[in-house]
């Protein structure tokens, strides 16, 4: 369960987060020599985005990302799969690090630059909890596309989880105005019983 606060906007389409969302972990699998954990997080009603991640021991990797936005009968499912799976992560995460990766997704480049920013003790649930903060920034380029969103996260490495984010987007897709504002917070370090 997280608390959340935001929106979507892309042409007439858009949303509004609900107060709590969810956030739902798939099990690991094996995959390419990692895990694959498919995550799936419910914003509103009429707005989600379903990743799917690959875990090795050096590094997280993007395979897929589908997002729905809309409700009833207009509805956009939009699933970007690169044309090789994106270094979204280096790891261990270590302050200074820093990372780059492009590939293709739909006419599209898609092209991520990351980095670990600083270490900062954060409260979720009333737990405190060591995280790095890390911030990636990812364009994405051609056919009908020119986005720039900034996702800056506080990965807990002791639970493998972000607990707190911000994201921001802004740009155009297939001719609408796209803009993004969302801030997540995790409000346990346990699933819903």
């Amino acid at each position: 369960m997280r608390s959340q606060i935001g929106w979507p906007q892309a042409g007439p389409l858009g949303s509004t987060a609900a107060p709590q969302g969810t956030l739902a972990l798939g099990a690991p699998v094996a995959d390419s020599g990692g895990q694959r954990q498919t995550q799936q997080r419910v914003y509103s009603g009429s707005w989600s985005q379903e990743q799917v991640l690959v875990f090795h021991s050096t590094a997280v990797y993007l395979k897929s990302v589908t997002t729905r936005l809309g409700s009833g009968g207009f509805v956009n499912e939009q699933t970007c799969t690169p044309s090789h799976p994106l270094k979204v992560i280096v790891l261990p995460l270590k302050v200074g690090n820093s990372w780059s990766d492009q590939a293709t997704c739909d006419g599209r480049t898609v092209a991520v630059h990351g980095s670990v920013l600083r270490t900062e003790t954060r409260s979720v649930g009333g737990t405190r909890v060591e995280t790095d903060v890390v911030e990636i920034k990812t364009t994405q380029t051609g056919n009908g596309y020119n986005i720039s969103i900034d996702l800056t996260m506080w990965i807990a490495p002791k639970y493998g989880l972000s607990v707190h984010s911000t994201t921001t987007g802004t740009g155009t897709a297939s001719g609408f105005a796209f803009n993004e504002n969302l801030t997540e917070d995790l409000i346990r370090l346990t699933p819903d019983p």
